[in-house]
């Protein structure tokens, strides 16, 4: 039993080309993560997966310059909430919800060019 925590990032839903490998390896978190949650519901183990997406953060080196950063106090809170809920996947903050759908569902034309 327990409660496995993860940080992913709303970068891992489309690759970027200016940072592939982070996108990339966002995606990965994501998607292992929820097949840890998927087997732990399979074999009825009691254990819970959190995944914590978070957009930018004011981590000091942009100085609040990054459009909807998130300080990390508040980002923090934001995930303590959500691992105390047990909930399995929350974005910090919760706008970045609507951002993550419209990355999911914006047809690639609007992402990608071929040259």
């Amino acid at each position: 039993h327990g409660h496995l925590v993860g940080i992913s990032s709303v970068a891992g839903i489309r690759g970027s080309r200016n940072m592939a490998s982070y996108a990339a390896s966002k995606a990965f978190v994501s998607t292992y993560l929820d097949g840890l949650r998927n087997l732990a519901a399979s074999l009825r183990l009691p254990i819970c997966v959190t995944e914590i997406q978070p957009g930018f953060m004011d981590s000091g080196t942009a100085h609040g310059k990054i459009f909807w950063s998130v300080s990390l106090e508040k980002a923090a809170q934001l995930s303590l909430r959500a691992i105390r809920r047990r909930t399995k996947h929350v974005y910090i903050t919760s706008r970045w919800r609507l951002i993550a759908i419209f990355m999911r569902y914006a047809p690639d034309f609007l992402w990608n060019r071929c040259q």
